[in-house]
């Protein structure tokens, strides 16, 4: 079975119709907690949390070994490669798509960084937004602020050399949330691993290219 994680701020539904070229024991998609139709836990999630629990679930379909697929996209994808770095017995391999998991701030955002610091510390009892992301914004406002903050700077260098299983990683070529350049990397560091490019597609390759996504992730299921 593949099971698929979707992104930050999305639910299942991005990935119903992938799901649906598949039989219902091939192929399922879950809402993460604090998202879609599943609560949220806990305010203070990271990573490794989301990723427990996710593998309860998986626990509660009682898997065999090699017997699940998982499939992360950004967020997700996060998710994904950090339980495929635990090497589960029931994991036969990973597909990530967009996934940020190394933290590699470019030079703007550091400068961002820096002045919201300088900003707190020369004005620490004045509560601005001025240098917050508009997705840490949106976050805030629905109780996930920590989880965002936590997961943004997840880095997952050290993990990944872990993952064992066959693992696709899949990008848009022109993804501006997660460059080209960190998909590259992961790929130089993630053994038995294949980089596939969709040529002008974005961060949301599964709605900007749904059918060579599809057809992408079916060529690489038939090899494994």
């Amino acid at each position: 079975m593949m099971l698929v994680l979707h992104g930050w701020g999305q639910t299942k539904q991005i990935w119903q119709n992938f799901v649906e070229n598949f039989s219902t024991d091939e192929a399922r998609a879950i809402d993460l907690p604090g998202f879609g139709s599943e609560p949220l836990v806990s305010k203070d999630w990271g990573v490794p949390e989301y990723g427990e629990w996710v593998q309860k679930q998986i626990e509660q379909l009682n898997p065999t070994d090699h017997s699940i697929i998982l499939l992360g996209h950004s967020f997700g994808g996060r998710i994904a490669a950090y339980l495929a770095s635990q090497n589960p017995s029931w994991l036969k391999a990973v597909i990530l798509c967009g996934t940020p998991a190394l933290y590699r701030p470019d030079a703007n955002t550091i400068f961002k960084i820096k002045l919201a610091k300088l900003f707190k510390r020369v004005f620490p009892f004045i509560k601005s937004n001025r240098f917050k992301a508009t997705e840490l914004i949106e976050a805030e406002a629905s109780d996930l602020g920590i989880i965002f903050r936590n997961t943004v700077v997840f880095d997952q260098t050290n993990l990944l050399p872990r993952i064992k299983v066959p693992t696709l990683l899949l990008w848009g070529s022109n993804d501006l949330a997660v460059p080209l350049s960190i998909a590259r990397e992961m790929h130089d560091i993630i053994a038995h691993s294949q980089l596939q490019i969709i040529s002008g597609a974005g961060h949301q390759t599964i709605q900007e290219s749904p059918y060579l996504t599809y057809a992408i992730i079916k060529n690489f299921l038939a090899q494994i």
